[in-house]
């Protein structure tokens, strides 16, 4: 589903009302890179704001297994001890039909919620597993395959008729048998674990230009990741080729006791800029891996840093104030002064009574005049849809976390104007149920020029965790 077009879909504005609305502000923010490229239609193309496709949950894997949204329990699938290993991919192409690419092997997925599943199929709750959508049977590409319930199944009459992870029931269907340990299946069955449980969040991508012109760019996603016992958290390095699938590199945290990485490459250097007890810290590397003693350079109640390499090889670093009371910037030696706060991103409209504003992410880019621009995403907490009518009575729309967006010219880095149909990424189902966005940071593809918005994940009211989440602009379909 394509996401963030506050414009198209906010419920409470009248398309005459908005058009009005719209005219004014774009003399007001367009300046700053906030202008839309075509009126009404939801396009920003190359201006990396809105709108966004979800690409559902970032898969990190350590070793065979992949992590899991904290709160989740262990999980895998029965396999009879004799079965083969699977055979080895590196995209879900390289796989049968019902089965996805997980962690480099082809496999039918565990799963306990949909974005595990990625674009294009959904977890069938009952089996604990991923299947692909479908309409009719003509949508499920492999003969003894049909349609049912919305997704793809199969008839069998032995278990050679079955895919990978599958075993052909009583029912001659090709079914699962969830586990979370050897004890749980049967007798001549092992369980071979996909997911463990580990608390995620605070991603900071970088995309590195390979030597190898015949291989694509190698991303590299420095993220806070706890132990297995929820007791310390570290940050931790992953490495991909497509931004969605990543392995740990190395199996261990880059930095012990850190959180909420900003990463930057400045000279030919990495720059760890991250959250420590007493503030901001920075660490600073020369292959990404191997860290020196990292110095406090920010003293007081800062969180979650955002760092921008300027074109002139400067860094601007922006951090959350407080427990998410606004923004602040900080450019070199000093306290950051404060320049963004819940008002700056309240709308009267579209995003009603913010309250909190924090873990901002910056990124230096090419505005509309050719000039540099700072582009900011953050977190905000507040209320986006109207009241809704369910089965005839007007129901309120609890608030929740979403992810925001503004900009300024680089050399006013303090002066940063809201985008006007704020929020730009927020997952609606059904456009009533919100899940929570936080953490956003955004990187571009040097390839494609294409924007990816990680962020992490929860339920509305924030008990759930979804663990790190990828979006994706433009949209690819």
């Amino acid at each position: 589903m394509t996401l963030g077009n506050r414009a198209l879909r906010s419920f409470g504005l009248a398309l005459r009302d908005l058009v009005a609305v719209r005219r004014l502000l774009i003399l007001l923010v367009a300046g700053c890179g906030l202008g839309p490229n075509d009126s009404l239609t939801g396009k920003r193309e190359q201006a990396g704001v809105a709108p966004w496709e979800d690409l559902g949950a970032v898969e990190l894997c350590l070793g065979n297994e992949r992590v899991g949204p904290a709160g989740s329990a262990p999980g895998g699938l029965c396999a009879d001890i004799n079965t083969p290993v699977e055979a080895t991919c590196n995209r879900d192409a390289e796989c049968k039909t019902r089965e996805l690419c997980m962690c480099g092997r082809c496999t039918v997925k565990f799963c306990t919620s949909n974005p595990e599943c990625g674009p294009g199929h959904r977890c069938s709750f009952s089996e604990r597993r991923c299947l692909p959508e479908c309409i009719v049977d003509d949508d499920c590409p492999e003969g003894n395959e049909f349609c049912s319930g919305g997704l793809c199944r199969a008839r069998c009459s032995r278990d050679t008729e079955c895919q990978t992870g599958e075993v052909c029931g009583s029912n001659n269907r090709c079914i699962v048998d969830g586990c979370a340990a050897d004890g749980e299946c049967q007798s001549g069955e092992i369980c071979r674990l996909q997911r463990r449980p580990r608390a995620t969040g605070e991603a900071s991508p970088l995309v590195v230009t390979d030597p190898n012109p015949a291989l694509p760019p190698l991303f590299v996603l420095y993220l806070e990741m706890a132990d297995e016992a929820g007791v310390t958290t570290g940050v931790w390095r992953a490495t991909s080729r497509d931004g969605v699938r990543f392995r740990f590199d190395p199996a261990r945290p880059v930095l012990a006791d850190a959180r909420a990485p900003s990463a930057i490459l400045v000279g030919g250097k990495l720059q760890l800029y991250h959250e420590v007890a007493g503030g901001i810290a920075l660490a600073e590397s020369a292959d990404g891996v191997t860290f020196a003693a990292a110095r406090t350079i920010i003293e007081g109640d800062y969180h979650a840093p955002g760092a921008a390499v300027t074109p002139s090889g400067g860094v601007l670093v922006y951090v959350q104030v407080g427990e998410r009371n606004g923004i602040g910037l900080w450019t070199g030696s000093g306290a950051p002064s404060r320049v963004f706060d819940a008002a700056d991103a309240t709308d009267p409209t579209m995003w009603r009574q913010v309250t909190q504003v924090g873990s901002p992410a910056a990124l230096i880019d090419v505005g509309p005049l050719g000039e540099p621009v700072v582009h900011l995403w953050f977190d905000a907490f507040g209320k986006e849809s109207g009241t809704s009518i369910q089965f005839g009575e007007p129901v309120e729309i609890p608030p929740n976390d979403s992810i925001g967006f503004a900009a300024t010219r680089l050399a006013t880095p303090d002066a940063l104007v809201a985008f006007p149909w704020n929020p730009v990424f927020d997952r609606v189902v059904a456009f009533l149920a919100h899940r929570g966005e936080r953490a956003p940071a955004v990187t571009r593809a040097p390839d494609t020029g294409e924007y990816l918005l990680y962020y992490t994940g929860a339920s509305g009211d924030g008990a759930e965790a979804d663990g790190i989440g990828v979006a994706v602009h433009p949209p690819r379909r």
